[in-house]
């Protein structure tokens, strides 16, 4: 890794003295949710996902917990506790992955410039999982 880029990445982090030891927090700095306005139309679009068993408020905070992983383009296992469970998440994310349902999304609202650059993050995502997941398969380990 070239100088530069590790002291980026060094710059990245948050530095705190806590009893004579240095904490490393991450700086995060993508807190987008969705608006009301977005969620309304989302919510209107695929009625049937949000009637298999979820609460709304839940599909809810399920889609804004994703976009914030992929838009601070971080693991999973950074995600605030305000979104809930972390393994929860991902394993919602994996079975929506499988289903092709961000796919569908970021098509549906390929019109919104702004829906769409959101989806589509979390759409390229969607797509490493699924070819992880392959290559595992391809190679007999269980996924």
């Amino acid at each position: 890794m070239p100088a530069t880029e590790r002291l980026r990445a060094f710059r990245s982090f948050n530095w705190k003295q806590k009893n004579n030891f240095f904490i490393m927090r991450r700086n995060f700095k993508f807190e987008k949710t969705l608006r009301n306005d977005q969620w309304e139309k989302l919510e209107h679009t695929f009625p049937e996902i949000f009637k298999k068993n979820y609460r709304r408020h839940n599909v809810r905070l399920f889609i804004d917990a994703v976009l914030w992983v992929t838009g601070n383009n971080t693991a999973w296992n950074y995600l605030p506790e305000k979104y809930g469970s972390k393994t929860s998440i991902y394993s919602r994310f994996c079975r929506w992955s499988e289903e092709e349902i961000w796919h569908s999304l970021a098509l549906k609202f390929g019109d919104d410039n702004e829906l769409k650059a959101l989806f589509g993050s979390v759409v390229e995502r969607a797509d490493l999982f699924i070819k992880a997941k392959e290559y595992r398969n391809l190679n007999g380990a269980e996924g």
